[in-house]
């Protein structure tokens, strides 16, 4: 986890601590690498319904004026 996104790296963090004990309660563990695929899609499903993308285009635009 990279170091400058402390606040981000911490709610993925929680997140994935929450979807495995909610897992792990209804009997669907799997193996890692299927849990995280499924995780990030999950993160990503959650990130498009709910608008939390940032445009980093724009930002860069704002920084160079």
């Amino acid at each position: 986890m990279d170091r400058a996104n402390t606040p981000i790296n911490s709610l993925l963090e929680q997140a994935a601590c929450i979807i495995g004990r909610c897992k792990e309660a209804a009997g669907e563990t799997e193996p890692t690498e299927g849990y995280k695929g499924r995780q990030t899609e999950e993160l990503i499903k959650f990130a498009n319904d709910n608008g939390l993308w940032i445009d980093l285009s724009h930002l860069v635009r704002q920084i160079t004026r």
